[in-house]
């Protein structure tokens, strides 16, 4: 017998868009919100008398699925979510240490998709196996705050919704995968640090996901639009520095360097310093708003916001990962 704590996340890339493999990668999961879209085709026509649509008259249009998932960002298996919210992966030599280093910067979404298993155990203690094929990240969001761990949260966009029968796969995760902290976590503004409190980073695909075609269905989503990537951060105001960075590229027009780093755990206690890190670099900040806010009785806040923009090629993010693993 099943119990909710038996529920499950696993995901697998696809070779050709929307067609169905078993998932073979697992994470821990903290919340999820996917579901399958039903709608009805109605009749407009009636007979002599018909007050009421008949009950023949009406057929089922599923129209795929989509939701988000929320998830805990791990110093293992992290480049497979990098790949599907940038575009491209470089992965670099193995160091002296163990390390490989991923580089995920903005390239092209097309061709890239997955099939996400979500195992839902009911109360009656059946494990029911819900398969979504034809996945898109549109969007997502790292985030991290006083006392808490730097979370994912990828909202996506999916071919169908199917439930599928037989023997429920058996989870495995990857050995010996630590979190990373606010305790790890370092915001700098064009190299100077800014203490936060909590801070953001999204994106947007901009993808054109009512691809629908008769007789196929949903057809894989592309990119139609600009990428928007947006950078937010609120700390103490402890004094003009951080401010008079933001403010005075925000007058003027001119663009900042944003850097954001967390780095985690070091795997091994007889090398303390020799740790998995991610690092987040946006070179070309615009600065939207940079506002300190007094309330009686409290240490002001300051919170800065901006857009992260192109200067030469997709150059507007780049995200690393120093992690033990060895491939995507």
């Amino acid at each position: 017998m099943a119990s909710v704590f038996d529920s499950y996340i696993g995901a697998v890339d696809e070779v050709t868009y929307g067609a169905v493999l078993p998932v073979s990668r697992f994470f821990e999961l903290s919340k999820e919100s996917v579901s399958g879209k039903y709608e009805r085709i109605e009749s407009a026509a009636m007979t002599v008398g018909q007050r009421v649509m008949r009950a023949d008259r009406f057929a089922p249009n599923a129209k795929g699925a989509d939701g988000s998932l929320e998830l805990e960002v791990l110093d293992r298996s992290f480049a497979f979510w990098l790949k599907h919210m940038l575009g491209n992966v470089a992965v670099g030599a193995k160091d002296a240490d163990g390390f490989t280093t991923f580089t995920a910067t903005i390239a092209d979404l097309a061709g890239k998709s997955f099939t996400l298993e979500v195992g839902r155990a009911d109360s009656g203690g059946g494990l029911n196996q819900f398969v979504y094929p034809g996945g898109k990240v549109g969007g997502w969001e790292l985030s991290n705050e006083i006392d808490g761990v730097l979370a994912l949260s990828v909202d996506m966009i999916f071919s169908r919704e199917t439930v599928r029968t037989g023997s429920p796969v058996t989870p495995t995760y990857p050995a010996g995968a630590r979190l990373f902290t606010y305790l790890g976590g370092t915001v700098t503004l064009d190299s100077a640090a800014f203490p936060v409190s909590e801070t953001s980073v999204k994106g947007d695909n901009g993808l054109k996901d009512d691809r629908w075609t008769i007789g196929v269905g949903r057809r894989e989503p592309r990119e139609q639009q600009a990428r928007k990537i947006e950078f937010s951060s609120k700390g103490e105001f402890d004094s003009m520095t951080a401010y008079n960075k933001a403010s005075a590229a925000l007058a003027t027009g001119n663009l900042g360097n944003v850097v954001l780093t967390w780095g985690g755990v070091a795997p091994d206690p007889l090398k303390p310093t020799v740790i998995p890190v991610i690092t987040v670099t946006m070179p070309n900040m615009r600065f939207d708003a940079a506002t300190p806010n007094i309330e009686a009785g409290k240490i002001p806040d300051l919170s800065i916001s901006g857009t992260a923009l192109n200067g030469t090629g997709n150059d507007a993010i780049a995200i690393t990962y120093k992690t033990l693993d060895t491939a995507i």
